[in-house]
């Protein structure tokens, strides 16, 4: 991949492009492109303006959307409520969407792995409903593994929990969820899941999504309940990302389980293939030790009201440019 860009005075200059469309405009929640006359393969009819709008986080994307007579191209999740799913059809609204690219996991955290937390997460894999969880929603597919079918690192051999005794875990366990359209039908049917998988009440906080990096760093909760992409054609960058990163999604604590390192170890191993079966060892060993708990993987979608064809964009994992949407 590469891009061409234009400096002056040591500074970008994003009012020029090489690309279909160049920046006119920007701010922190709105962007105005126009079109690149220069551009190779430019075209007369293509939209003379390109504005891309970020929607307030305590809004309802899809309802805004149907709603807004100024929108008519919205990118968001094929997970949503199936009413809304339902309407989209009866108003002939065009849909596209990835192969499944997000999984939606529960991830605890060390202080509460350390205090019997793992053996937690292993009753919920073992007992928890997942369809009741998903109520009402559509856009979805069930998960045992963290990875999706098809992608590098999905694992034939599936993992094995074991049944754990009943967890030493007293009190109520404190989840928090990134702030999203998801937030809110995960935060109704949740709690009760947990209580009729494990018998013990939760507490959950919404926390805006611009903050969550900062209460990983704090680790003042048990449970991380988020969505999370994974189809990274980087294999290893996507391994790196959840079990590296700072803090990491999926912890790493004392042997077996040291994650960290067993994916520095395996980052060695002199072929690809070698690299990729052990990659996907670990994430099957996170499973079984209870550090991680994917519930079900979903998909980037986007949504357009009549008037815009995206019959011509590939369902791939490439980056989709906006030569590939027709306008009529």
């Amino acid at each position: 991949m590469y891009g061409l860009v234009f400096i002056k005075d040591g500074k970008l200059d994003l009012s020029k492009s090489a690309g279909p469309f160049s920046v006119k405009e920007k701010s922190q929640n709105h962007l105005t492109l126009v079109v690149n006359p220069n551009w190779y393969n430019f075209k007369k009819d293509m939209p003379s303006k390109v504005e891309i709008k970020r929607p307030s986080s305590d809004m309802d994307l899809i309802a805004n959307f149907e709603n807004d007579e100024w929108a008519n191209l919205v990118s968001g999740t094929s997970l949503m409520r199936a009413d809304s799913a339902e309407r989209f059809k009866q108003k002939g609204y065009r849909t596209w969407q990835r192969s499944l690219d997000k999984v939606f996991s529960l991830y605890p955290s060390k202080k509460f792995l350390n205090a019997g937390g793992a053996a937690f997460i292993n009753q919920l894999a073992q007992k928890m409903n997942r369809e009741d969880l998903l109520t009402g929603l559509s856009g979805f597919s069930l998960s045992s593994q963290f990875f999706p079918r098809g992608y590098e690192l999905y694992s034939e051999p599936e993992p094995k929990i074991s049944s754990a005794p009943k967890p030493s875990v007293k009190g109520s366990v404190k989840i928090i969820i990134p702030g999203s359209p998801i937030a809110v039908p995960i935060k109704e049917h949740l709690p009760a899941v947990i209580r009729s998988a494990a018998g013990i009440d939760v507490s959950i906080e919404v926390v805006p999504i611009t903050g969550i990096n900062e209460r990983m760093k704090r680790g003042d909760f048990d449970i991380l309940a988020t969505s999370v992409a994974v189809a990274d054609p980087n294999f290893e960058g996507s391994m790196s990302f959840f079990i590296e990163r700072e803090p990491p999604f999926i912890q790493s604590t004392e042997k077996p389980n040291d994650f960290a390192a067993q994916l520095r170890e395996a980052r060695s191993l002199p072929s690809s293939g070698q690299r990729i079966s052990r990659m996907r060892e670990i994430i099957v060993r996170a499973q079984e030790a209870g550090h991680v708990l994917p519930i079900f993987h979903f998909s980037s979608l986007a949504i357009a009201k009549p008037g815009v064809d995206l019959s011509e964009i590939p369902n791939t994992n490439e980056t989709i440019p906006f030569s590939k949407v027709r306008m009529r």
